[in-house]
C-alpha cells in the first residue's frame, strides 16, 4: 500500500517537474532538440516508471531468494537434525 502511494507521489512529481521544464523552453529550443512539450513530459514519466518497475522486480527477486534460502535451512533442520537418535548412532 505504501509502495503504491510512494509510486504515485514520485510519478506525479516527475510529471510536474517535467511540465515546468518544458514550459520554460522556447519553441525554437524545442525544435532544436526535436521534442514537443508533451514528448518531454511523457518521456520523463516513462523513464521513471521503468526505473520504479525495475526496482520492484529486483525487490521481488531478492525476497524470493531469501525465501528459497530459508526453505533450504528448514529442510536441513528437518532432515538432518531432527532425526531420531537411533538413526544417527552407529551400530556396534
Amino acid at each position: 500500500m505504501f509502495r503504491n502511494i510512494y509510486r504515485t507521489i514520485v510519478l506525479s512529481r516527475t510529471k510536474s517537474a517535467a511540465t515546468q521544464v518544458a514550459n520554460h523552453l522556447s519553441h525554437d529550443q524545442l525544435k532544436d532538440i526535436g521534442y514537443s512539450r508533451s514528448d518531454i513530459v511523457r518521456t520523463s514519466v516513462e523513464i521513471v516508471t521503468k526505473e520504479l518497475d525495475q526496482a520492484d522486480l529486483q525487490r521481488a527477486q531478492e525476497a524470493r531468494f531469501k525465501v528459497a534460502a530459508s526453505n533450504v535451512f528448514v529442510d536441513f533442520i528437518a532432515n538432518s537434525l531432527l532425526r531420531p537418535l537411533g538413526s544417527i548412532r552407529s551400530h556396534d
